[in-house]
């Protein structure tokens, strides 16, 4: 900041005895100096702390002294920053021990990269501003690697370092603030923020970073996600870990801070004016459980990351926002001591996904700001569809979400639209939480979920024109929806590949391990779909819990939804036999129709049946 003054660092505190709490903030005010350095050597090295005068007078009013003039507030043993007292994250030793192997994490994954530090493609920039730099580890790196770039590195409370490069400043601020940088940057960083803002305080930090990088230029966040996880089933549903992700996103919430910021900053960057938003996706180990080495490496680090970092992260939340009430230090520390025991178990295969997001701002020949209205595809933007609030869970309500859920009361059943409705809040509950998911086109993920059992023949009037007398339920209930799109739907906003997604969501929802691996619609369409028949328990990681399911079902109610399917699908095997045998349908008449056979029917059985190799060896 061009008017901070530098203070410095690596200087003894005084003795507790030598000044009294009453006295200790007019004795060691820190002086009024508008353009004056002072630094203070440390050994063979210079550190300059950069306050602006805005910190200055912040700390001036606290009675704590600390070396190097740093205010704090000891919590539970844990030092925080004063010129905030709303931020979850302490500021000590420990805290910095644990940020800078996530550093190293990030180097470890990003190791076959040329420059592994960032990936915007920035490659002689002249300014860069790293926010919430914590130890400074990353912009000191950045600093060393490009010499003629200056780098300002920010925080709210200095970082220990007692050496940086001459062309890296790291300065005390809090960015809510007024910025008073007197230039644009080519790259704003950010990283491990997550919980640090509210969600309006979040929009005024982007909207401040658009305004102060340069056209052309770039900004790049890095965020965990808190949630656990593991692909074989070796972390058990009821264990700490597995729930370790929604114990602290719930605490967040409750603290008007969400941990979740992996999910929305996305949509947050494109709002505040961001064009090119990119998003890296990263399963990180916890661990040395990976055979791949470099994974195996990542995991060890990041085990450490974890281990040192535990405390830090939950004392401040589970001490002020624990539920069902805040707990002691000594219970959230016995609590550790658990967490920490699972962790170490060697046959734990866990790991957590980390986003990445590098974005850039419009250059001079392009609009600065996006359209509110439609995105290259003709879809709605995603940070402007209309929401209203369902059984607790927002949704998009376009007046084509409004169109869909009427005609699919028209053509269902009582327990089946029942069922429709909650598959569509489920879906949104659970794919919202999932950071791949989070990107989706959430209007044709709605469309979808609507329509999708529009094939069930119950419920329909008689001679419908969407149950074919040869297709499957689920070609029929895909059928109907495209349809609906070609004739509810504008043209300019339903090209052919959106409607191909409703479509495919739709008659692929009954095939998980082919539905699963298709693009995100699909895959959030039949989250909500399974979730609905098979209940929170068999819901992965944790992804829905049972007072959201409750919730739902509350205002939804089930009526006996396990009847109406068994119903719908011995209907199929009566009435269109031929569209049953080789799926999931014809197991329900094998149990329950009389007379129903797959024998000689069965896809094995036509393909053993032709002789082709005799006839054409």
């Amino acid at each position: 900041m061009s008017s901070a003054v530098p203070v410095a660092a690596g200087s003894d505190p005084p003795s507790q005895s030598s000044t009294s709490p009453s006295t200790s903030a007019e004795q060691h005010a820190l002086p009024q100096v508008e353009n004056e350095e002072r630094e203070i050597e440390v050994g063979y090295h210079i550190t300059r702390i950069y306050l602006s005068p805005r910190a200055h007078r912040k700390w001036e009013k606290v009675s704590i002294y600390f070396a190097n003039r740093r205010s704090y507030l000891v919590d539970h043993t844990s030092r925080y920053a004063t010129l905030r007292d709303d931020y979850w994250g302490p500021s000590d030793d420990q805290q910095f021990e644990t940020m800078d192997a996530g550093h190293f994490l990030y180097l470890l994954l990003e190791c076959n990269r040329a420059n592994p530090l960032f990936r915007a493609p920035v490659e002689n920039p002249q300014r860069i501003l790293d926010i919430g730099t914590g130890p400074g580890t990353w912009a000191i790196d950045v600093a060393d690697k490009f010499p003629a770039a200056l780098v300002h590195a920010v925080d709210l409370f200095p970082p220990p370092n007692e050496w940086v490069p001459p062309n890296c400043f790291l300065e005390v601020e809090d960015v809510l603030q007024d910025w008073t940088w007197g230039h644009q940057f080519d790259l704003v960083h950010m990283r491990l923020m997550l919980g640090a803002f509210t969600n309006s305080e979040w929009d005024d930090v982007y909207g401040k970073c658009f305004n102060h990088i340069k056209p052309g230029g770039w900004i790049e966040q890095i965020e965990l996600d808190v949630r656990v996880m593991s692909d074989d089933d070796s972390l058990a549903k009821d264990s700490l870990l597995a729930e370790w992700g929604n114990t602290f996103l719930g605490c967040a919430e409750r603290a008007g801070r969400s941990l979740a910021t992996q999910t929305t900053m996305k949509a947050r960057i494109e709002a505040a004016g961001f064009v090119d938003v990119q998003e890296q996706l990263y399963k990180c180990p916890i661990g040395k459980w990976p055979k791949n080495k470099v994974l195996k490496e990542a995991g060890r680090i990041n085990f450490q990351h974890w281990d040192s970092g535990l405390e830090g992260w939950a004392m401040w939340l589970l001490t002020k926002y624990g539920a069902p009430e805040p707990w002691s230090a000594d219970e959230v520390r016995i609590y550790l001591a658990h967490v920490r025991q699972e962790m170490q178990n060697p046959k734990l295969h866990v790991w957590h996904y980390t986003i990445g997001s590098p974005s850039r701002t419009s250059t001079t020949a392009e609009i600065h700001h996006p359209s509110p209205e439609r995105l290259g595809n003709g879809s709605m933007s995603q940070s402007t569809l209309p929401t209203k609030v369902l059984a607790d869970v927002t949704v998009p309500d376009t007046s084509l979400i409004s169109s869909a859920l009427s005609f699919a009361r028209e053509n269902s059943s009582d327990a089946t639209y029942n069922h429709i409705v909650r598959s569509f809040l489920l879906g949104f509950v659970i794919s919202d939480k999932i950071p791949t998911l989070a990107d989706r086109d959430r209007e044709a993920h709605a469309v979808a979920a609507i329509l999708h059992d529009l094939g069930f023949p119950v419920g329909h009037p008689p001679h419908s024109q969407i149950i074919s007398d040869e297709k499957r339920f689920e070609v029929d209930g895909a059928n109907a929806a495209r349809s609906f799109l070609h004739r509810e739907g504008k043209s300019e906003e339903w090209d052919k590949h959106r409607t191909q997604l409703v479509w495919d969501a739709i008659a692929l929802h009954t095939i998980g391990s082919v539905v699963f691996e298709k693009e995100p619609e699909c895959q959030a369409t039949s989250y909500g779909i399974w979730a609905d028949f098979q209940g929170p328990d068999r819901v992965p990681n944790g992804l829905l819990t049972h007072e959201e399911y409750k919730k739902i079902c509350d205002e939804f109610p089930r009526l006996g939804l396990m009847k109406t399917l068994k119903e719908n699908m011995c209907h199929l095997c009566v009435t269109k036999p031929g569209t049953t045998y080789d799926n999931t349908v014809g197991e329900w008449g094998d149990r329950y129709v009389d007379g129903y056979s797959r024998k000689g029917k069965l896809t094995q059985d036509l393909l053993e049946t032709c002789d082709l190799d005799e006839k054409y060896p």
